[in-house]
C-alpha cells in the first residue's frame, strides 16, 4: 500500500481497493485504527442495536460514546515453561473471568458467551485461560491468539496483553516492550475484532510505558475516563489528534513490516495446533 500505484493522486484509481464504510463496530472503537492506518476515512455505517449492545454495562463511565475499557491488572506476572519461551499471566486470566462474570450476570445488557471473544499474543496464555474457564464453568468462550481471528468479529473482545515487564528475548526490532504485540499489524486486528465493546487487561504501568502503539492507546483511554481496577482522577477527553502526536514522538509509524516480525522458525511456539481448538 506504500508504493505509489496506490497513492491517493495516482491516475490509476482501479488499484485502489481500500472499503470506507465499516458495518461492524461502534464509531470510538474506529477512531484509533482509522486515524493510524487508513488516513481517516472510515465511516461508520453500523446499526445501533449492533454498536449499543454493551452501552449500559455498569464498568463503562460512559458507554454511549466510549464502549473501551482497561483492566489494570497491577500485580500480575507473567510466567513461562521452562521448555518453552510462551508467556502466561494468571492474574489476567482470573480479571477475564470475572469481567466475563461481570457481562454475563448484568442487569443492564443482555448477552452470552457466544458475544464474547478473548485474545492475546501468546500461546500459553491461550491455554491457560482456556484452563481456567473451564474451571469457572465457562467453557464455551472462544480463546484465540491474535491471528486467529483474523477476518471475523463479535460484540464483544477482550485482550489479554500478559507482559509486565521487558525481557531481553523481546528487546529487539518489533519485540520490544510487549514482544510481537508492537507489530502495528497485530495491533491494529486486535482492537478492531468488537462491535460493542472492546476490553484490554494488563499491567497498565507497563503497557503505557512500552513504547508501543499500545502506549498511545492506553493514554487515550485514560484521558475518555475508561481506567478500571486502579484510581483514575483525569477525566479530560483526550483527542484522537493528540493520540497521533504521541504516536509520531514515540516514532511508531511505519513499524510492523514482514522483516521486524519474530522469527519464522519461533512461529511453531505461538500457534495452536488445529486439533486443538475443540473447546472441551
Amino acid at each position: 500500500m506504500g508504493l505509489p500505484l496506490y497513492h491517493r493522486e495516482s491516475s490509476r484509481l482501479s488499484v485502489i481497493t481500500r472499503l470506507f464504510n465499516n458495518y461492524r463496530s461502534h464509531d470510538a472503537l474506529l477512531q484509533i485504527p482509522s486515524k493510524l492506518f487508513y488516513g481517516g476515512t472510515l465511516r461508520c455505517k453500523a446499526e445501533g442495536k449492533i454498536t449499543s449492545l454493551c452501552q449500559d454495562f455498569e464498568m463503562l463511565s460512559n458507554g454511549e460514546k466510549f464502549p473501551m475499557l482497561v483492566h489494570d491488572v497491577e500485580d500480575g506476572k507473567e510466567l513461562s515453561k521452562v521448555d518453552t519461551p510462551s508467556f502466561f499471566n494468571v492474574k489476567e486470566c482470573e480479571a477475564i473471568v470475572e469481567i466475563i462474570r461481570a457481562l454475563l450476570s448484568s442487569r443492564n445488557i443482555s448477552v452470552n458467551a457466544g458475544h464474547i471473544f478473548v485474545i492475546t499474543c501468546f500461546r500459553a496464555q491461550v491455554l491457560k485461560l482456556r484452563e481456567t474457564l473451564r474451571k469457572s464453568s465457562l467453557p464455551t468462550i472462544n480463546v484465540g491468539l491474535v491471528e486467529d481471528f483474523q477476518g471475523q468479529e463479535n460484540a464483544i473482545c477482550l485482550i489479554s496483553t500478559v507482559l509486565t515487564e521487558r525481557h531481553e528475548r523481546w528487546e529487539k526490532g518489533s519485540k520490544a516492550g510487549l514482544g510481537f504485540m508492537t507489530d502495528s499489524k497485530r495491533f491494529n486486528v486486535a482492537i478492531t475484532r468488537a462491535s460493542a465493546l472492546c476490553v484490554i487487561v494488563g499491567k497498565v504501568s507497563f503497557i503505557e510505558n512500552s513504547g508501543s502503539f499500545w502506549s498511545a492507546l492506553i493514554e487515550h483511554v485514560r484521558r475518555n475516563n475508561g481506567i478500571s481496577g486502579t484510581e483514575n482522577d483525569d477525566n479530560d477527553v483526550y483527542g484522537i489528534e493528540c493520540l497521533l502526536r504521541h504516536v509520531g514522538e514515540l516514532g511508531l509509524l511505519g513499524i510492523g513490516h514482514e522483516e521486524d516480525r519474530y522469527d519464522l522458525a519461533m512461529r511453531g511456539h505461538y500457534h495452536d495446533s488445529p486439533e486443538w481448538k475443540v473447546c472441551l
